[in-house]
C-alpha cells in the first residue's frame, strides 16, 4: 500500500492500464530530442556522426544509423535491418555495452 500511496506502484486491472502506462512513458522520452536533432545540421554534426559511425563494425553503424533518427522498438528494428533476432539482440547489447545506446521499457531502443 505504501508503494501506491508514494505513486511507485499502480495497480495493473486491465491490459490497457499497462499500455497507458507505456503510452506515458514513451510519450516522455519522445519530448526529449533525438541525438541527431542535438548535433544539429550543418558538417559540426556530421563530422561527429562519422567519426562515432567509423569506430563501430559495419552492422552496429547500420542500427546506430538507424536509431539517431530516434527511439525504435525491436519489431522496427528487425523489419528495418533484416537481420535475424538472434544476431539483433547480439548487436543491441554489444551497442549498450558500449553506451552507443540505451534499452527503454517495451523493448524500445535509443541512441545515447
Amino acid at each position: 500500500m505504501k508503494l501506491l500511496r508514494e505513486s511507485w506502484a499502480k495497480p495493473v486491472i486491465e491490459a490497457k492500464d499497462i499500455l497507458e502506462e507505456y503510452k506515458r512513458q514513451l510519450g516522455e522520452g519522445s519530448k526529449h530530442r533525438t541525438k541527431r536533432d542535438k548535433a544539429g545540421a550543418g558538417q559540426a554534426g556530421d563530422a561527429a556522426e562519422q567519426a562515432e559511425r567509423a569506430e563501430l563494425p559495419p552492422e552496429e553503424a547500420v542500427l546506430y544509423d538507424l536509431l539517431l533518427d530516434g527511439p525504435k522498438s525491436i519489431d522496427e528494428l528487425l523489419a528495418a535491418s533484416a537481420l535475424g533476432a538472434g544476431r539483433l539482440h547480439q548487436l543491441l547489447l554489444s551497442l549498450q555495452l558500449k553506451q552507443k545506446i540505451e534499452s527503454r521499457p517495451g523493448s524500445v531502443f535509443a541512441a545515447i
